[in-house]
């Protein structure tokens, strides 16, 4: 335990300053385009993020866990499959901004599978350093592309770039390119590979598992494109503003789940049980930051947008216990991962996801934006307690 709280502390450090970075090009963004062109752009980089975890569809747990547990490379399936899924989404995401949001800005399109491109060779990276326990440099693959949209969000902000949605959008998704700094570390261990696509039998080991965890990574597009269908551009720049700044408890619960999944990975090789204990007290950690946000949020957003977003203070609040549930479900799943029960992982998000829709529709439609954050407070809870009872049942047999 006291190892992966170090390991946690020098991850979460790390992120929390390449959030940081991040949050300044954002809240210049939403300070400078009018709240309906932000609400669009606040729907393309989620976008681009969600389809993005595509690429890694549960594939780096399992190349991961594989190594540590088991002492399997898959690294050329691994790489193989990114290659795929590459393609894959990309024919996807032209199919999602044409047909469902009809945008047919050219510029748009290609700075969007650019952005595809280069987050897959950052997942794949990550995978490699994280599989060596080499947690900071894992974080710094962020760090670089934070950096960039740090300085032109500075630079936005004191009118020194002018910025309007398509440079917006072109700042976000290419800056995540910069992490091919750290390409040359692993090089030598990238030569090996081999194009030959032979990737059903890796594939076979997290197809399900991926399903489940694409869903989870995507739920704040979900409800961003549901809001676009069934509102206004205005609502959709309101909630996207309060679905990003509530994001914080992603960077926590994805340096959470870094750390521990090759911790219980080595638990699994040495074959003790999972280490519940640890998941519940990380839980009440990121239930305490969440109460902590949810009470200086005011301060907040007055301090940095006046009372241009002022129906975004509640839905923030609603959204922060929503995203710190959503956490502590995101590093519970890793026991689904080690203990190779992709079904169940499935048939659990599945469940959520069906619920959510249900409530988002029937709340939206009753009480506005509010109603769709209370939908995926409440789902989030479900499904967190529902899991977190079943892996205690396991646990106990």
């Amino acid at each position: 335990m006291k190892q992966s709280a170090k390991n946690i502390s020098l991850v979460s450090l790390t992120n929390l300053i390449n959030l940081g970075l991040g949050v300044l090009l954002f809240l210049a963004v939403a300070i400078k385009l009018p709240k309906e062109e932000f609400g669009i752009y606040s729907l393309l980089t989620l976008l681009l993020v969600s389809i993005s975890k595509i690429i890694d569809f549960g594939s780096n747990s399992t190349f991961v866990s594989e190594y540590i547990g088991k002492g399997k490379s898959y690294l050329n399936e691994l790489i193989n499959f990114k290659i795929v899924a590459f393609v894959f989404t990309a024919f996807l995401s032209i199919l999602i901004l044409y047909y469902l949001n009809e945008i047919e800005n050219l510029s748009i399109f290609t700075n969007f599978i650019l952005g595809l491109f280069f987050y897959g060779i950052n997942y794949l990276l990550f995978a490699l350093f994280q599989k060596d326990e080499r947690f900071v440099l894992a974080s710094l693959l962020n760090f670089f592309p934070a950096l960039i949209k740090g300085i032109f969000g500075a630079l936005i902000l004191t009118n020194h770039f002018n910025v309007n949605l398509e440079t917006a959008f072109q700042i976000f998704s290419l800056s995540i390119g910069a992490s091919i700094i750290l390409l040359p570390l692993k090089l030598n261990e990238l030569k090996t590979f081999k194009l030959n696509f032979k990737i059903n039998k890796f594939l076979s080991r997290f197809f399900l598992a991926g399903i489940s965890q694409t869903i989870n990574e995507s739920w704040n597009t979900i409800s961003n494109q549901i809001l676009k269908i069934i509102s206004t551009l205005s609502d959709l720049g309101t909630f996207s503003l309060a679905s990003k700044l509530s994001n914080v408890f992603s960077v926590v619960s994805y340096s959470i789940y870094t750390v521990i999944l090759t911790s219980n990975a080595k638990r699994k090789r040495d074959d003790l049980s999972y280490n519940l204990k640890e998941s519940l007290i990380l839980g009440i950690f990121v239930l305490i930051l969440a109460t902590i946000g949810s009470l200086i949020s005011p301060f907040f957003f007055n301090l940095f947008f006046g009372d241009k977003f002022n129906e975004s203070i509640l839905i923030f609040s609603i959204l922060l216990f929503a995203q710190a549930f959503s956490s502590i479900h995101k590093f519970l799943d890793n026991y689904f991962f080690i203990e190779e029960k992709s079904k169940t992982l499935l048939s659990f998000t599945l469940g959520k996801l069906v619920l959510f829709v249900i409530l988002s529709l029937f709340l939206t439609i009753n009480f506005g934006i509010t109603g769709l954050a209370a939908a995926d407070l409440i789902s989030s809870i479900i499904l967190t307690a529902v899991t977190f009872l079943y892996i205690l049942n396991k646990s106990q047999r």
